[in-house]
C-alpha cells in the first residue's frame, strides 16, 4: 500500500477563527473532507459523500494563519451498503 500523500493545503485565515484567534473545529473538519472527497471522486469516477464521522478530537489547538496540510492514505476500499 503506498504511503501518505499531499491532499490538500490551506492557510488558516482569521475569518476562520474564534475571537481568541483559534481556528473553529469544523472549519479543519471540513478541509480535511475536502481533500478525502477530492481523491475518493477521482477513485469513484463520479460522484461521492461523506456519510458519518464517527469521532473526531483535536490535540492542540490551531490559531489564525496556521498552515494545513491534509495527507491521505487509503486503508481499505469498500463498496456501499
Amino acid at each position: 500500500m503506498p504511503e501518505a500523500e499531499l491532499a490538500l493545503r490551506a492557510i488558516a485565515m482569521p475569518v476562520f477563527a474564534n475571537a481568541l484567534g483559534d481556528i473553529f473545529g469544523g472549519w479543519l473538519l471540513s478541509q480535511m473532507d475536502l481533500a478525502g472527497s477530492a481523491v475518493a471522486v477521482r477513485r469513484a469516477n463520479g460522484r461521492v459523500v461523506t456519510v458519518a464521522v464517527t469521532a473526531m478530537s483535536f490535540s492542540a489547538q490551531f490559531s489564525s494563519e496556521t498552515r494545513l496540510a491534509a495527507m491521505r492514505k487509503f486503508l481499505r476500499w469498500g463498496a456501499p451498503r
